[in-house]
């Protein structure tokens, strides 16, 4: 998977106190969620035109390495 680097990794070892086996098991449902939720790699801006109208959410462009740049006001939710 291209979006997996060390940082994201080292995120999930984090958050369970660098045990391997809960990292692991942790990050292996994170990617099945990943391919579920978004299958493509990201959501593009006509699946959430609602949240867009009533100005839930931002699209703001794409970053350095082309993923999509989003910004949400959970308060508006």
């Amino acid at each position: 998977m291209k979006e997996v680097d060390d940082l994201i990794i080292r995120r999930f070892l984090r958050a369970r106190d660098l045990d391997i086996e809960k990292a692991s098991d942790l990050f292996l449902k994170y990617l099945r969620w990943r391919r579920e939720f978004v299958p493509t790699g990201s959501i593009s801006p006509s699946k959430i035109p609602n949240d867009l109208a009533h100005h839930k959410i931002y699209m703001q462009g794409v970053d350095k390495k082309g993923c999509p740049i989003v910004v949400c006001f959970g308060s508006q939710h």
